[in-house]
């Protein structure tokens, strides 16, 4: 995913299993706001 410089987002992760069926990540919506540099990260664990 390409997030512009400076941009505020939110997010959520899912977990998909073979049958296609989804779990949602429980609790509120994930935020991020990238900075002025040229590259990010975030590291994240499953709620």
């Amino acid at each position: 995913m390409i997030v512009p410089k400076s941009t505020s987002f939110t997010y959520k992760y899912i977990k998909k299993d073979a049958s296609g069926a989804v779990t949602w990540e429980s609790g509120d919506n994930r935020g991020y706001t990238t900075g002025s540099g040229a590259g990010y990260s975030v590291s994240d664990t499953w709620k």
